[in-house]
């Protein structure tokens, strides 16, 4: 459901509900007794906010790899835990706050659960605003963060069930069509951005590859008949190590670990929100792209 943890959210953030499809593309109408359960408790969720937040806090300031991989889960525990093995840990501006949060959380059945969570992070002094999915696995273990993205402009307003939950979609053809444009260039099912159209030229030419990563797709259903998506792209290049150009992030990575080789594999990853029509392809509206692993060709 839409709730909203602490006050109203500031900003142009809120995925605040609208009107229906017009009366020629009507969308399925609300489920009268929605199935499965919300994914968190009104009474649960703020415990859930604020205890991730310290215990995410306390995992950038150790730097541990352990400690960041207690408190994340798929693409971003890949994204963070490749940039600490870079950078001999993370800067302390990745310390978090999440205020005024606006929880948008799905019925579910079974596990695992996720749900999304909207909020003005002003850890670093500006506020900036964020949106974070949360995955808890299993009943006995910790909610963890899978994707955490800054998120500029506003987003698509999302559709709700007649019990006010957020309703889960899926992520359809969008993360094969974003990852089928960077390595071709094919607008068919995917319009790029111009951070992703860069990205492609960069790669042409050369053995990069990307592909949907292996993590799990979150999807939720926009009040159009579309679906807004979490997911992520893989990304993967073989380099030469002595090659005089090789990209800053492998080299750094490279000078902290003990891998002797002259040819590897570096692999980055991108986290993406993006929206996909309900008729037509889709578009990325953020994402973010660090590199998450190193390893002999």
């Amino acid at each position: 459901m839409r709730r909203r943890v602490a006050g109203a959210l500031a900003g142009s953030l809120l995925l605040a509900g609208g009107c229906s499809g017009g009366p020629d593309d009507p969308l399925p109408a609300a489920s009268a007794t929605p199935a499965g359960e919300p994914a968190v408790s009104p009474r649960e969720s703020q415990a859930v906010l604020d205890g991730w937040t310290e215990r995410f806090n306390e995992a950038v300031d150790s730097g541990a790899e352990a400690d960041l991989r207690a408190v994340t889960a798929g693409p971003l525990r890949d994204s963070l835990v490749g940039r600490a093995r870079a950078g001999g840990g993370l800067p302390e501006s990745e310390r978090i706050a999440l205020r005024n949060p606006v929880l948008y959380v799905p019925r579910l059945t079974g596990h695992p659960r996720w749900f999304a969570a909207a909020a003005l992070d002003d850890a670093g002094g500006d506020a900036r605003q964020v949106l974070v999915l949360f995955e808890r696995a299993r009943a006995d273990e910790p909610w963890r963060a899978a994707h955490l993205l800054t998120f500029k402009g506003r987003p698509p307003a999302l559709d709700f069930d007649a019990g006010g939950h957020a309703i889960p979609a899926d992520g359809g053809s969008l993360p094969a069509g974003h990852a089928g444009y960077l390595a071709t260039g094919n607008r068919s099912a995917f319009t790029p951005d111009a951070f992703t159209r860069a990205a492609h030229e960069r790669a042409r030419g050369s053995d990069t590859t990307f592909r949907p990563a292996r993590h799990q797709v979150r999807a939720l259903r926009t009040d159009d008949g579309g679906t807004l998506v979490w997911y992520a792209v893989e990304q993967r290049r073989t380099l030469d190590v002595g090659d005089r150009a090789l990209p800053a992030d492998v080299r750094a990575r490279l000078g902290r670990s003990r891998l002797r080789a002259t040819r590897v594999t570096a692999t980055w990853t991108w986290l993406v929100i993006g929206y996909a029509a309900r008729h037509g392809g889709g578009h990325v509206l953020g994402e973010s792209v660090h590199l998450s692993d190193v390893r002999p060709a």
